[in-house]
């Protein structure tokens, strides 16, 4: 109505216009009508609503193990061949039908579909949750996995096939016969030794169809021959663990060489060679135990220390103790100071030294003395002598240092343990691990309390019978681990010295040879700000003298090296940067293990397959029945597309085809109105 009574008003008295006719008139006095009215009409707000449908064909999804064991059978070059070609062609003719998606894995899944059998290690149930995971919510309608059902890392894919809500087509590649071959199976040992002391190493060995033969077992390091014995193979399927005792004769990380001789017939020798490293430490970390009087605090502390070899404790009551503290890292005391100053100038001479302290107060001790010694606390006694039982309580927002779940779970049940009965102000630099619990009340009293001043660290523990802690924990758990994790992050804490060095690179020293090497660096001014402006470069040299050169990329504040994938051996790396008119140096060493796992389990798991196929709700297939495969697939009436509909709603004065169509009609009305000489 409106564009019709504006159209009227225009057009009834257009006195220029009295030549034109009837029809023309009328045309020129819709367009205006149609333009006026469809502008009022947007004004509205009015808007459309359509549905728009989509097609998504099935998915399914090929992954194919390029693990090395697959080549290990007799039949390699079938799978480096004909196997592969016969695979691209089940591919082609399921693309006719469905959406192909083609992966390969062996410790990863990899959508290159690049097949060499070069993968170290397989692991077949993280290649099926990471193919699921990025089709999640997709029509994925199959699932061909070809394998040779061996995998040595995660866990048995059989466990999660049922639980994928897809079939998993298995093809079953590799050789189940069991094959003659003499391999090295497991080296168990410690990672660490000490110089001078002999460590033990355990070598199993496994001979398959080799009874009667003779092998020869060595232990070499730099080509010299540390250990030898003659094995004689006594059974068809033979196992053996021989023990050996090296002695840790240089400092460092060193490489010891494993072999076995080769036997005639073995499927392969490359399992007959190994190798392992053990790093050499000069000498523990020693700690120094001080204490008045005997206590079964001191046997349950010295205890969990030694349960990590890193650490040495020596212990000493206050009247046979010497009084030479340059030997130790930490000292420890128990009881002390007390009131009787049996531990003369102890605390002083350790601060003077820059030793950092852990004291156990016992409620025998000197409040004013230890407040003196800097632990960064303030005793006022509220019934002189008297004591009150306090249990922990850990501090949530404690930042030197984390605990686990196991060990905060645990102190929520330990037993309470003596302290004064007095009122506790700790300074603002001090950081409280555990407040005391009094019966069922929390408070704000410390327990446990860390301080560090000028760079000098001291722990003191408010309270002696901590040993009740050790023996609760051994009683809830069946072992020692969550009160010795506590002290060790203590002891571990306390004992390590600040690094203060302006540049710094550190990072993993060990990799395995499918990993990316990858080291980081700091620089710091003389202000000790982090800074990131010069370039640092680096070169890593092998045993051989090869130098190998990087340069650093820059994070925000520091840096950062992702060198890529190193050969088996050992790196020293030197890095450098030029600051502040100076070249600074950081040096360090990686080793690059080898990874032979491969090589210990040739012998292919079909059982495995056919299981992951059956509860999965498919079936197994070999490789020559592909094309088999292939029909199976393309005749499953459940494999269909799914069609997705999807409601849209458009504002009409969003459409730009009514913004032309208003355009046109007002230059057509112009045009009419310009040529009749209207304007």
């Amino acid at each position: 109505m409106l564009g019709g009574l504006f159209a009227f008003l225009l057009y009834r008295n257009e006195t220029k216009l009295v030549d034109l006719g009837r029809g023309l008139k009328s045309l020129l006095a819709i367009l205006r009508t149609l333009v006026i009215a469809g502008i009022a009409f947007l004004l509205l707000g009015p808007f459309f609503k359509y549905v728009e449908r989509q097609v998504q064909k099935p998915i399914v999804l090929i992954a194919q193990d390029n693990s090395s064991s697959i080549t290990m059978a007799p039949d390699s070059g079938f799978y480096k061949n004909e196997y592969l070609t016969e695979l691209n062609s089940l591919s082609l003719k399921l693309e006719e039908e469905y959406e192909i998606q083609r992966y390969t894995f062996d410790s990863d899944l990899d959508n290159s579909f690049e097949i060499d059998y070069s993968g170290k290690q397989s692991d077949i149930s993280k290649a099926i949750n990471d193919m699921m995971d990025r089709n999640v919510n997709r029509n994925v309608g199959a699932v061909i996995l070809a394998s040779d059902g061996i995998f040595n890392r995660g866990v048995s894919p059989s466990f999660l096939a049922s639980d994928k809500g897809v079939p998993i087509y298995t093809v079953a590649l590799g050789d189940t016969t069991i094959r003659r071959d003499l391999l090295i199976e497991n080296i168990a040992r410690n990672r660490l030794a000490y110089l001078g002391n002999d460590f033990p190493v355990e070598i199993q060995i496994r001979a398959d169809r080799l009874k009667g033969k003779n092998a020869v077992l060595r232990i070499r390091k730099d080509g010299e021959v540390l250990f030898k014995r003659t094995i004689e193979i006594d059974d068809a399927s033979f196992v053996r663990t021989i023990p050996a005792l090296l002695n840790a004769k240089n400092i460092g990380r060193q490489r010891y060489d494993v072999s076995l001789s080769p036997l005639a017939g073995e499927l392969t020798e490359a399992n007959n060679f190994s190798s392992f490293y053990i790093d050499i430490l000069d000498s523990r970390q020693k700690v120094l135990m001080v204490y008045k009087s005997p206590h079964p605090d001191i046997a349950a502390i010295r205890n969990s220390i030694e349960s990590n070899e890193n650490y040495e404790v020596v212990m000493r009551s206050t009247s046979d103790f010497s009084g030479d503290l340059s030997q130790f890292d930490l000292l420890i005391t128990h009881g002390l100071p007390d009131a009787s100053g049996s531990a003369g100038n102890l605390l002083e001479r350790a601060r003077d030294k820059n030793l950092p302290i852990w004291a156990i107060g016992g409620v025998a001790i000197s409040w004013k003395d230890a407040q003196q010694a800097g632990f960064g606390i303030e005793a006022r006694l509220k019934g002189g002598s008297n004591t009150t039982d306090a249990s922990p309580s850990l501090v949530r927002n404690f930042s030197l240092f984390s605990l686990s779940e196991e060990v905060s779970t645990a102190i929520t049940n330990w037993a309470p343990i003596k302290t004064s009965f007095a009122e506790f102000f700790s300074e603002p630099s001090a950081r409280i691990l555990f407040e005391q619990r009094i019966g069922v009340v929390d408070t704000d009293q410390p327990l446990w309390i860390f301080s560090e001043v000028e760079g000098y660290k001291s722990s003191l523990t408010l309270g002696e019978g901590i040993w009740r802690w050790r023996i609760q924990n051994f009683a809830e758990r069946g072992d020692f681990s969550a009160f010795d994790e506590l002290v060790s992050r203590t002891v571990q804490y306390l004992a390590t010295k600040e690094d203060r060095r302006q540049f710094r690179v550190y990072g993993k020293d060990k990799f395995d040879e499918d990993q990316n090497v990858i080291l980081e660096a700091e620089l710091y001014n003389k202000s000790y700000q982090a800074v990131n402006d010069p370039e640092v470069e680096v070169r890593f040299t092998d045993k051989n003298g090869n130098a190998y050169d990087f340069v650093f990329s820059r994070t925000q504040t520091a840096y950062y090296l992702d060198a890529g994938k190193f050969p088996p051996g050992q790196y020293a790396y030197t890095a450098k940067v030029s600051f502040e008119g100076r070249d600074l140096l950081a040096t360090g060493n990686v080793t690059v293990e080898a990874i032979l796992i491969e090589s210990v389990r040739t012998t292919a798991d079909h059982q495995l397959l056919f299981k992951i196929a059956e509860s999965s709700g498919a079936s197994m297939f070999y490789p020559n029945q592909l094309e088999e495969l292939t029909d199976v697939l393309l005749s499953k009436e459940e494999i269909v597309p799914i069609m997705y509909s999807t409601e849209q709603m458009t504002d009409l004065i969003e459409s730009r085809w009514l913004l032309f169509l208003f355009v046109a009609f007002l230059a057509i009305e112009w045009f009419i109105r310009k040529y009749k000489g209207a304007y």
